[in-house]
């Protein structure tokens, strides 16, 4: 069973640094993504075609702005 656990653990650990790697967060800011709470930092899929997705900031975080961020092409694919 540990090996089990450990495995899991180091992909999850995986993802993240893909994650901070293709978006530059700060491993603050990753452990502060939600897929469901706007209140955290959060992706927003569009609905109409051509439109690209973004990753909305809110004001909560360190600069104190809100703000919405294009979404990069590999992110979108490690969140997809």
């Amino acid at each position: 069973m540990p090996d089990v656990v450990g495995e899991r653990s180091s992909e999850s650990w995986k993802h993240v640094l893909q994650i901070i790697w293709e978006s530059a967060f700060r491993i603050g800011e990753v452990m502060n993504f939600s897929w469901d709470d706007d209140r955290k930092i959060h992706p927003v899929w569009p609905k109409r075609k051509g439109v690209h997705p973004t990753i909305i900031v809110p004001s909560t975080q360190k600069n104190g702005k809100a703000q919405e961020i294009p979404m990069l092409p590999g992110l979108e694919r490690i969140l997809e």
